[in-house]
């Protein structure tokens, strides 16, 4: 399949940007006024395609291969802290500073309001399985439109199909506006929203998350949202022997003719929408409000 060529190809692209790192850094990411661990933050060259996640203590293995490479360190709802490898070689305690959240605009719904629920997006048991690359750090996302019905409409979850990894590093869920561009934009949830409940080994057909998100009180935006899957692996994976990466987790996919697919590469600004008609199966529980 096309999908799954593209993606290989992309694997192989990133991961010999590393095969000649024998250096590794060790260190923790941690709240710069607290001192409190930043779990499962990230680091990722700024050039070169490599980085890695914190795990839920904070602490960071990054492989590197040149001391001058530049990387950023960053984590949501925060400052990000741009650093060349040498230095953070010297001072491998990383402190991060709080970024003051904008509040968002508050949607007031009419009593007399009739509210339905429903499904959206591309939410599939039985599709294609996409294998989403250990090498970190990617995003991949699907955009999801503004549904046909109600004029307000607030997103309840957050579901999609997946089968384990034999290392079974958590998910991150990361929910974006749609800048001008068309591109995914902005966080529309400033905190972790982590999936880690992988169910045994045994049961990998058709596991299902649905991750509550209410809590949140996210307002869909008009242009849509795009719904992104971060898998939080770290640098541990490649194996300098064989020169290959761990498995990472299935994710349901779905043809869906045309192109919803974008994909991020070392947690940055930069996205690049691919060439085929896939998208992940991700569906949203909404509540839609009718004046």
């Amino acid at each position: 399949m096309s999908y799954s060529r593209i993606l290989f190809t992309i694997v192989l692209i990133t991961t010999s940007a590393l095969l000649h790192a024998q250096n590794k850094i060790q260190g923790y990411i941690i709240d710069k006024k607290t001192s409190e661990p930043l779990p499962y933050a990230c680091i990722g060259a700024i050039q070169l395609q490599y980085g890695c996640y914190a795990d839920s203590t904070g602490l960071f293995t990054l492989f590197f291969s040149n001391e001058n490479d530049s990387v950023q360190v960053s984590y949501l709802g925060y400052k990000s802290l741009f650093v060349t490898v040498r230095d953070l070689k010297k001072n491998t305690k990383v402190c991060l500073e709080a970024n003051p959240w904008q509040l968002k605009d508050v949607t007031v719904i009419p009593k007399k309001s009739k509210k339905k629920e429903f499904e959206i997006g591309f939410f599939k048991k039985k599709t294609v399985m996409l294998r989403v690359p250990a090498y970190p750090i990617n995003i991949y996302t699907t955009f999801i439109p503004f549904p046909n019905k109600g004029s307000n409409v607030i997103i309840r979850s957050v579901k999609f199909v997946y089968a384990a990894s034999p290392k079974n590093y958590p998910i991150r869920i990361r929910i974006f506006k749609a800048n001008e561009k068309g591109e995914p934009g902005e966080d529309l949830v400033n905190d972790n929203i982590v999936f880690n409940s992988f169910k045994p080994q045994r049961a990998l057909i058709n596991s299902v998350a649905n991750i509550d998100v209410s809590k949140y009180n996210i307002t869909m935006p008009k242009n849509g949202v795009f719904i992104g899957i971060e898998w939080l692996c770290d640098g541990n994976l490649l194996n300098y022997k064989t020169k290959t990466w761990a498995d990472g987790p299935y994710i349901n996919s779905v043809k869906t003719g045309n192109t919803q697919q974008w994909i991020n590469f070392n947690n940055n600004s930069h996205w690049g929408k691919t060439t085929n008609s896939y998208s992940l199966a991700i569906g949203l529980n909404v509540v839609a409000y009718y004046d």
